[in-house]
């Protein structure tokens, strides 16, 4: 493979507004990238999420998390109550690329395939506690840059197995997200 085979292996899922309301979200996934690494199994991720919550001082976190497929070929199922597909792949993102966001007041569900899958980790997280004059029009912020890998230090995702990338919430009333920007692609070396 070329360089250009991993340049064009990416999901974007560039101002989605259709995130459901997630209703006293207890870990609720509402974005879900799935991509096979083909080059460097190292991912530039880009996250910007508004959002806001319906109550004063609680308690909300956001992740990114990661898991990855032990068998080639096999995939992640995402499920749930209602998910939506949303966003577009590049040329080479085959092999089980796909994006998917919650339309619905409760998270969706990622299922292993029969092969199993390397554990749920986080990639990222923050807490953020809510304040009286932010719990309206996304004046809350969510965002991560930078590349990701499979373990720290710089370990690359194994090439040729699909990788779940998702973000969820966490909070113990309403969360609104009017407006969700989610970007992976692959690197093109490492």
């Amino acid at each position: 493979m070329a360089s250009d085979d991993s340049i064009s292996n990416f999901y974007a899922m560039t101002g989605i507004s259709t995130v459901a309301v997630q209703t006293a979200p207890a870990t609720s996934i509402v974005a879900v990238i799935l991509v096979t690494p083909k080059l460097s199994g190292l991912f530039d991720v880009d996250v910007d999420i508004g959002w806001s919550d319906n109550t004063n001082a609680d308690t909300v976190t956001w992740r990114l998390r990661k898991s990855q497929v032990i068998v080639a070929g096999q995939v992640f199922t995402v499920g749930g109550t209602t998910p939506a597909a949303a966003g577009f792949a590049g040329l080479t993102a085959g092999g089980g690329a796909s994006g998917f966001v919650q339309t619905a007041a409760s998270g969706m569900t990622i299922t292993n395939p029969a092969g199993g899958a390397s554990a749920q980790t986080n990639l990222d997280s923050k807490v953020f506690n809510t304040l009286t004059g932010l719990l309206a029009n996304s004046d809350q912020y969510y965002g991560l840059h930078g590349i990701v890998t499979a373990a720290n230090p710089g370990v690359p995702f194994a090439l040729g197995k699909q990788v779940a990338l998702w973000l969820d919430v966490n909070a113990a009333d309403n969360i609104t997200i009017p407006s969700l920007t989610f970007n992976v692609k692959e690197m093109p070396w490492q």
